[in-house]
């Protein structure tokens, strides 16, 4: 049996050619988690000079977040993050994210059930995890899936995923991954969390 929600909206293509040349894939999560154009999307992050020039980078989507939030497109947002990439005891959630990624999951899950829509900053080459990666892309689905096992007799397991929507044209458009293999490979623990208001 597997337990899942997905919300309605996607991350949009990225536009040929590119508003911005390293690409617009920060611009492309707002607008499609909005419902607002690119040119918006940009719009909310232009007192930084830096997104016009080579796109969004994780301060200039948090800055773009909370433009959008004083401008009433976003009902709630979450731009407060569990600081992953420290081994203390005393720092919050204590290890490094790809050791976390159960308690990550239901952090996520919780979000996604009273829907918000995350922001992540991930490795788009996949290479492994950032502090701040080269690519943004939408998480906009949460669930548990059990996976059966044939020995030892009628064993399951329960893997939960996200559903991850992107703007590039040389992945897919969504799909469903492991949340392990995602934060293990691409990064994007520290993920921004906003629920747009839906009019």
């Amino acid at each position: 049996m597997t337990v899942q929600i997905a919300l309605e909206r996607r991350a949009l293509p990225q536009p040929t050619p590119h508003v911005v040349p390293d690409g617009d894939c920060g611009a492309c999560c707002l607008a499609g988690a909005l419902g607002v154009s690119i040119e918006m999307a940009y719009s909310l992050a232009t007192a930084d000079e830096h997104a016009r020039r080579y796109g969004l980078s994780w301060p200039n989507m948090r800055q773009a977040l909370c433009n959008a939030k004083a401008r009433g497109l976003i009902d709630r947002l979450i731009d407060d993050v569990p600081i992953w990439p420290v081994w203390a005891g005393t720092a919050t959630w204590g290890a490094p994210s790809w050791e976390m990624a159960y308690q990550w999951f239901g952090y996520v899950r919780m979000a996604i059930d009273a829907g918000y829509y995350g922001f992540a900053a991930v490795d788009h080459a996949r290479g492994g995890p950032l502090v701040s990666g080269d690519h943004f892309v939408i998480i906009c689905g949460a669930r548990e899936k059990e996976v059966h096992h044939p020995a030892p007799r009628n064993a399951t397991e329960i893997v939960p995923e996200i559903l991850v929507s992107c703007s590039s044209a040389s992945t897919s458009a969504e799909e469903w991954v492991e949340v392990e293999s995602f934060l293990t490979r691409r990064g994007g623990y520290n993920v921004l969390l906003a629920r747009p208001r839906i009019p």
